[in-house]
């Protein structure tokens, strides 16, 4: 669900705006420089967050085959 609802449309952003960034056929803006940051800042926090669900996914998976009889 994190991946669908935050990661992806955070990666189409980062490629909208690096995009953005090549046509011009400059160095970026600052105001692009800090719009590209605030994507990144957010597709790594939506990053650790699956990461951390996978962990307990994983954790629930190996034990659950000694809870079940």
């Amino acid at each position: 669900i994190i991946g669908l609802s935050v990661s992806y449309p955070t990666i189409k952003k980062m490629v909208a705006l690096g995009g953005e960034i090549a046509s011009a056929g400059g160095p970026p803006t600052p105001e692009q420089q800090q719009m590209m940051q605030e994507i990144q800042d957010k597709a790594r926090t939506a990053g650790q967050a699956i990461a951390v669900l996978l962990v307990i996914a994983v954790l629930g998976m190996a034990t659950a085959q000694y809870l079940i009889f």
